[in-house]
């Protein structure tokens, strides 16, 4: 197995774009065929970051622990295709720099996208990873909204994330 270390705030946009290296169309509809999903990608991927407190503007938390990512696509009667991300946050831990306190995470989330002509698309969406203070701590919410533009040869030509975080 092999890991990466990645930022935890370019996280989800770079799955998004990294998920699908080629274009994954179908040739065309298929009569009488029943979608099948697939697993496409199927990664765990380590991260290791800082991130500014949303508790306190002061403190920053330190995390670390892997993500298990799947990316499923369905190809439709018509041409389009379904896809499915999800990210597995649960094990990922954070620690605040200045007071000790201590986080961990469970979180489990995804993002659908649908392509209904199967020759690019175009999905705006939001990814929430919280992180659950331990003992009397405040949960802390990591928000990533992301937008990205695949075209109809499968090249990303707009991707880009805003991050932010709240108590």
């Amino acid at each position: 197995m092999t890991t990466t270390r990645v930022p935890l705030a370019s996280l989800a946009a770079a799955l998004l774009v990294s998920a699908c290296d080629a274009p994954t169309q179908p040739a065309g509809p298929i009569p009488g065929a029943t979608p099948t999903p697939a697993i496409v990608s199927n990664e765990r991927v380590f991260i290791s970051d800082a991130v500014v407190s949303g508790c306190d503007p002061t403190d920053t938390i330190v995390t670390t622990g892997t993500i298990h990512n799947l990316l499923a696509i369905t190809p439709d009667a018509n041409g389009g295709m379904h896809l499915v991300f999800k990210f597995d946050f649960t094990g990922v831990k954070g620690r605040s720099v200045t007071t000790g306190a201590e986080y961990v995470s469970q979180t489990v989330t995804q993002v659908a996208v649908y392509d209904p002509t199967g020759i690019g698309f175009e999905q705006t969406g939001t990814v929430t990873f919280v992180l659950s203070g331990l003992g009397t701590v405040p949960d802390m919410v990591l928000t990533s909204d992301f937008h990205v533009t695949i075209d109809p040869n499968g090249e990303v030509q707009v991707s880009f994330s805003h991050f932010r975080s709240s108590c």
